[in-house]
């Protein structure tokens, strides 16, 4: 066990640090949520990063083993990734392996505002949640948004199908 500490300096000023630390075995996984400001409008993406940590929350790069996904609520589960660039497996699928502690899953919103949670297995290892929350696509209230909708289609010339299911 062990760490090593590299300091960047400019002109004797230092400007960045980073630090290595030996870690312990993994004993979980750890979700982190790209984004905070996630839109019920079908279309915007969430990134569900996942790590497997030690006792003390530090990734643990060797861990090894597949991650499976469970996507419930207001959102769909559109792909699954792990930055290896050497593997030909596809983006599908609820699960994928570990790649030096990480995997990923991308999450599309449906229309409709509300909950959704996310949950990370493996076996082995204690498995992690997250709930998350979407946000209307209409700040202002469903009313007003069908209001000015229905204005804007109104005075459209080209109208050939309004979907809003």
């Amino acid at each position: 066990m062990g760490n090593i500490l590299a300091i960047a300096r400019n002109n004797g000023k230092e400007v960045a640090r980073h630090l290595l630390e030996t870690t312990g075995k993994a004993k979980a996984l750890k979700i982190e949520l790209e984004n905070a400001d996630w839109k019920a409008d079908g279309m915007d993406l969430q990134y569900v990063k996942v790590y497997a940590v030690d006792g003390k929350g530090r990734v643990v790069p060797a861990a090894e083993g597949e991650v499976t996904f469970e996507v419930s609520g207001e959102a769909r589960l559109i792909a699954v990734d792990n930055g290896d660039h050497m593997t030909d497996e596809l983006f599908s699928g609820n699960h994928k392996k570990l790649h030096q502690g990480f995997v990923m899953a991308i999450l599309r919103s449906s229309q409709t505002g509300g909950d959704v949670k996310v949950k990370a297995s493996l076996k082995g290892l204690k498995s992690a949640e997250k709930k998350m929350q979407k946000q209307s696509r209409c700040i202002y209230g469903a009313q007003t948004c069908m209001k000015n909708m229905h204005h804007i289609f109104r005075n459209s010339s080209r109208i050939s199908m309004l979907n809003l299911s």
